[in-house]
This record gives structure tokens, sequence and C-alpha cells, in this order.
């Protein structure tokens, strides 16, 4: 089963949530706004992790580059 990530990134935190193909909310967390907490939540789900989706916010830029550096595929919309 392939999942997809969606970041809503806030200006103390990030809610993420990990989505089927078909729709399905599977896991929704919310963690500090900080890469290395998001990398950490994100790391059990790399085998089935399509890809990662962001909104283009001021915050960002702090978190492409490490996902990218750690083998993540993002896009920011």
């Amino acid at each position: 089963m392939r999942l997809h990530c969606g970041l809503e990134l806030r200006h103390n935190d990030i809610l993420a949530a990990l989505v089927t193909d078909d729709g399905k909310v599977l896991i929704k967390k919310t963690m500090p706004n900080n890469a290395e907490a998001l990398i950490s939540f994100l790391e059990p789900y790399r085998p089935q992790l399509s890809d990662i989706t962001m909104e283009e916010t001021e915050n960002w830029r702090m978190l492409v580059g490490p996902l990218a550096e750690h083998g993540f595929r993002t896009q920011v919309i």
C-alpha cells in the first residue's frame, strides 16, 4: 500500500497526515516545527511513502532541504 503525506505548516508546529491512495487517513500527528521531528515521524513509513506535499508558507524552506537530504520526495503547493 502506497502512502502520501500532507503537511500543514503552522507557526509553532506541523500537522502531518498519512493518506492511502484511496484517500483514507491512516495517521494524523502534530509535532514541533522542525525537520528532525518530521523525519523521525516519517522514517518508519519510508518504504510505503510515495511523496510529501506541503503548503507554501514562510517556513517551508527549512523542511525541504533536510527532507531531500534524507531521500524524501517533496513538493510544495
